[in-house]
């Protein structure tokens, strides 16, 4: 599936979307999820936070990196950093949603480190269509 980004309102690096055509590339679905997950990733021990992207008819609709919050029995996953290109939201855990303008720093560092830690094989990825 090829990527559009004309749309988006800040650039996504090349890395990134040639990992996203990639992966999307032998589906057949417009609406794909894709999921990178960190088999040994726990509350306890830590690890690569699971993430989430989501692409609607070559659109980007939104990439959420999750992570434990809490302790003990109370950890559960949550949205840590959640990238809506969909409704133009940003969001962050413990803080309300705000313009995704506004978030372009701190993606541009996350897909760097993103990418490279796909680039060391260190997340089970499925991707499914609905």
């Amino acid at each position: 599936m090829e990527i559009e980004t004309k749309s988006l309102p800040y650039p996504i690096s090349s890395k990134l979307i040639q990992l996203i055509e990639s992966l999307t590339a032998a589906e057949t679905g417009e609406n794909l999820t894709i999921n990178f997950k960190d088999e040994s990733y726990s509350s306890e021990s830590g690890g690569y936070h699971p993430v989430e992207i989501r692409v609607s008819h070559g659109l980007i609709q939104y990439i959420t990196d999750f992570s434990y919050v809490g302790t003990g029995w109370a950890a559960e996953l949550a949205k840590e950093l959640d990238f809506d290109f969909t409704n133009g939201l940003f969001g962050m855990v413990h803080f309300p949603d705000r313009p995704i303008i506004g978030s372009k720093d701190l993606f541009n560092l996350w897909q760097t480190n993103f990418v490279e830690y796909v680039d060391m094989d260190v997340f089970k990825i499925t991707v499914t269509s609905d």
